[in-house]
C-alpha cells in the first residue's frame, strides 16, 4: 500500500519489471453513503506510470 499524499506534486517510486512498458493506470473509487444508502463513484483518475 502506498502512503497517503496530497497535492499537485505527489510522486511514489515503485519498482517495475524491466519488460513492463510505460502505461496509464486508471483508478476510480466507489463508496456507499450511509446517510442515503446509495453508491457513488469518483471521477476517473489517470495515473501515468513511467520508468526513469
Amino acid at each position: 500500500m502506498l502512503p497517503v499524499q496530497a497535492g499537485a506534486d505527489v510522486a511514489w517510486n515503485v519498482p517495475l519489471p524491466e519488460f513492463l512498458a510505460p502505461f496509464t493506470l486508471r483508478a476510480q473509487d466507489v463508496f456507499l453513503d450511509p446517510g442515503d444508502g446509495r453508491f457513488y463513484t469518483s471521477y476517473r483518475l489517470d495515473v501515468p506510470l513511467v520508468k526513469w
